[in-house]
């Protein structure tokens, strides 16, 4: 994902513009193809779904903006910082919200990992805005995602409904005043602009399928793979500086990921020697 950001070098609040009508467009489509459009009417008939889906294009919306500047300026591995952070606070919000029980080795990982958390943002020397940004926003939006009363796919293109015309009406005004970039064929950019709507939609699609049939916990701690590839593609790709300190960060946040896989595989063996035992008696 940075690595398809960075190709081109586009102002982030029209990266952005396009990347919703792109998406929505392609949305569309798929609804059209497979008759949910009607669906997607009703939900918007329904006052409370409108009012989640309002918040969680919001936050969608504020995490695309945190994420494209980060990686436009040179700041992949504030990025990278950001998505470290959001598996904890979604862990946070699935003990303290939903009520979901962490088992005690899986407690023991999760404090590690808040170690390595912390080491990274101390080594970082300041306050990290954008990677806490970054991190809140999807958070929040993984929430409302698991809670919202639809599907990963429908959810999905009512935010995109919600956003669409401030996203179009903001690419008028910039083509009006004659800057932005409709009405300016690049072909290259072109394709780049189109395939925002695939980049966007399929991981989106596939988090929010995921996130309603497993624990929010468990997708917090899967949630370390992205950030991880991150920061590789932040060192090694964009040569941007490191320091032992991150990669002591990095070794204790894997190192908690390993330790809560052990801890839901025993938990997970538990609960089938139990189920047996039950069926049993």
């Amino acid at each position: 994902s940075p690595v398809f950001w960075k190709i081109h070098d586009v102002p982030v609040l029209d990266a952005t513009g396009f990347r919703i009508v792109s998406t929505a467009v392609l949305l569309g489509l798929i609804q059209a193809k497979r008759g949910g459009l009607g669906d997607v009417r009703r939900m918007l008939g329904d006052r409370r779904t409108r009012l989640v889906a309002a918040v969680s294009a919001a936050m969608l919306v504020l995490n695309w903006l945190g994420f494209v500047y980060a990686v436009s300026s040179n700041q992949v591995l504030q990025s990278s910082l950001g998505y470290f952070m959001k598996p904890l606070l979604s862990v946070l919000l699935g003990v303290l919200v939903l009520g979901e029980r962490l088992h005690r080795l899986q407690a023991v990982a999760i404090g590690i990992a808040t170690i390595g958390v912390a080491w990274l943002s101390l080594d970082v020397g300041e306050v990290p805005w954008l990677a806490l940004v970054i991190a809140t926003t999807f958070a929040v939006y993984g929430y409302l995602r698991k809670t919202a009363p639809v599907g990963s796919l429908d959810g999905l293109t009512l935010e995109m409904v919600m956003l669409v015309p401030f996203a179009v009406g903001y690419l008028v005004i910039r083509a009006v005043m004659g800057d932005g970039l409709v009405g300016v064929s690049v072909p290259g950019r072109d394709v780049w602009l189109a395939a925002m709507a695939i980049v966007t939609a399929l991981p989106l699609v596939c988090f929010g399928w995921a996130a309603r049939r497993i624990s929010l916990s468990l997708v917090g701690v899967l949630f370390y793979v992205n950030p991880t590839l991150q920061f590789l593609v932040g060192v090694v790709v964009y040569d941007e500086p490191c320091s032992r300190g991150q990669i002591v960060g990095y070794v204790l946040v894997w190192i908690g990921l390993a330790v809560f896989a052990l801890g839901s595989r025993r938990a997970r063996d538990r609960d089938a020697v139990h189920i047996v035992s039950r069926e049993r008696a």
